[in-house]
Parts: structure tokens; sequence; C-alpha cells
């Protein structure tokens, strides 16, 4: 799967599990997906692999952060 699987500001997940995250870019030298997550009051950021992550259908909650 490639990056463009996920476009920008699109509701994701860790397959594994954890926090919604918001898409808001490609690192250009990896191809990975970076993301915004609330943790707790702390906006957290990074960046992962888009076959680590799952995309959370909109019924399943709000979006994770709005950019």
């Amino acid at each position: 799967m490639s990056s463009e699987q996920f476009k920008s500001g699109a509701v994701v997940r860790l397959k594994s599990g954890g926090p919604n995250m918001t898409v808001v870019g490609v690192e250009s030298s990896t191809g990975r997906l970076v993301c915004k997550w609330f943790d707790g009051n702390k906006v957290s950021t990074g960046a992962f692999f888009s076959f680590e992550l799952i995309e959370v259908p909109e019924e399943d909650g709000p979006s994770a952060l709005s950019f």
C-alpha cells in the first residue's frame, strides 16, 4: 500500500491499536505519513508507514484533530 491511500485530513489508527490520528502530510525522504493526535492535553506527532495504519470509519467517532 502506498502513502497515496491516505489523504491529508484522513483519520487513521495504528493496526495494533491506539488513539485516532489525523494525517497531516508525507515525509518526502521516507514516504511515511506524518500524523498528529492528542495525548491528554498535549498534541503529539509521529510518522508511520501506510501499511501500519487503517482508516477509521466516520461512524467510529469524531476526527482526532482539525487543522
